[in-house]
């Protein structure tokens, strides 16, 4: 049971494209990357390097990559529907995205429409939720074109929904969760300098790394990378406990079955 519960896991569909796709973390330095501007110049000049390779379709930036654990979550109230009270805020996992991560990731649009070129810098109070959000505050109403406030550290913004998306699985353990997208070409420091690129290639996503740092390098040389992982690599990371324990009950129950069939036969002879 548990073996078969691992290979359900295995198995788990996250939402999105998983074959030839390559993910790649870094974390611009805010004390060096301190306004907007040098944070956007950085992730679409990083854009258009990783896209103009050979072998690779398509490239985007995202704050975290499906299949990677838990992410973060932000309160928030919707304008149009306030929530009950004060103990029963809502709240929903926060990521920020580009333009193209939906269409590069293969995850569909439901409704409206995602990020364009156009919400990026001072132009961002957009915001694109997912099916799971909508389902849980709205009901399946059309969610677009509503309003919703979210409590940052220091202060709360106001954002237009302005598309739903599909869901997609962080933690293969866990139920969906609630999701909000915000425009990572906003370059806000503390919210968009941490960023994950995902690149879909044509070849062995792997042979990929070492060019996608390489371009990392040319634009910040002492700027660290980590967490080079294939989506299908993130997936056997994060179902790696599952695993083993599935695996060492399974070798127990083989070990018992041995030691009962040795038993039965010594009493029968």
């Amino acid at each position: 049971l548990l073996f078969k519960s691992f290979l359900h896991l295995r198995m788990s569909d996250l939402g999105c494209r998983i074959d030839h796709v390559m993910t790649m973390k870094f974390g611009l330095p805010e004390i060096q990357y301190d306004t907007p501007e040098k944070v956007v110049h950085f992730h679409e000049s990083l854009l258009e390097r990783v896209r103009s390779l050979p072998g690779v379709r398509g490239a985007a930036l995202v704050s975290n990559a499906p299949g990677t654990g838990p992410q973060g979550d932000r309160v928030f109230t919707i304008l149009e529907r306030p929530a009950p009270s004060y103990s029963l805020q809502y709240d929903a996992m926060t990521l920020t995205a580009d333009p193209q991560y939906f269409s590069v990731m293969q995850i569909p649009l439901l409704r409206g429409r995602v990020f364009t070129e156009h919400e990026r810098l001072d132009n961002d109070r957009y915001v694109v939720v997912s099916k799971q959000f909508v389902d849980q505050f709205f009901s399946g109403d059309d969610p677009i074109g509503k309003l919703v406030r979210v409590d940052w550290d220091d202060n709360g913004q106001i954002y237009e929904i302005i598309g739903e998306v599909g869901d997609t699985i962080y933690d293969v353990t866990k139920p969906v969760e609630a999701a909000m997208y915000f425009p990572i070409l906003s370059g806000i420091p503390d919210l968009t300098s941490e960023a994950t690129i995902v690149a879909w290639t044509s070849t062995d996503p792997l042979a990929m790394s070492i060019p996608i740092q390489q371009q990392i390098s040319a634009l910040e040389p002492e700027l660290p990378v980590y967490n080079a992982l294939t989506m299908d690599q993130i997936l056997g990371k994060s179902t790696a406990t599952q695993g083993f324990a599935a695996n060492l009950v399974l070798a127990f129950a083989s070990l018992s079955l041995l030691l009962a069939a040795v038993g039965l036969y010594g009493v029968l002879s």
